[in-house]
């Protein structure tokens, strides 16, 4: 099981900023993502994957706000649960793996940052879920 987290900021006068990581091998944008460790809550994955991909820390909704679906390679699609997570330390962000260099992006950048690369089958349901987030913290 895969869980997502997407990681936002509000400053004041400025609609939410999203932080997003890049890929192994630095081919694309993506929300901190990743495996669910045995005893975990979803939850629990998610602000792990966050803190470990994006140095993030903050307060995470406990119920997933949404789900995309995951296309990895050849094999078989994955349903992901994806996470709001509010960033409690915007400034001093210190990923575990520091090759993800973890940046904020407004939201139209972090669409753009998503679709970078991609082809739109690939890009939608990253889009859809930065979306539907856009939405929940409205």
């Amino acid at each position: 099981m895969k869980v997502a987290a997407i990681c936002y900021r509000h400053r004041p006068g400025v609609r939410p900023e999203f932080l997003l990581v890049r890929t192994k091998g630095d081919r694309y944008w993506v929300l901190p993502k990743g495996g669910v460790e045995a005893g975990e809550e979803l939850w629990q994955a998610a602000a792990r994957e966050a803190r470990e991909e994006a140095g993030a820390e903050g307060e995470i909704e406990r119920e997933s706000f949404t789900e995309f679906v995951y296309h990895a390679d050849e094999r078989s699609p994955v349903t992901i649960p994806v996470f709001l997570l509010a960033v409690s330390n915007p400034d001093a962000l210190a990923p575990d793996e520091t090759w993800r260099r973890p940046r904020w992006f407004d939201a139209a950048s972090a669409e753009a940052a998503l679709r970078e690369g991609r082809s739109e089958t690939a890009a939608e349901p990253l889009v859809a879920t930065l979306k539907i987030a856009l939405r929940a913290l409205a």
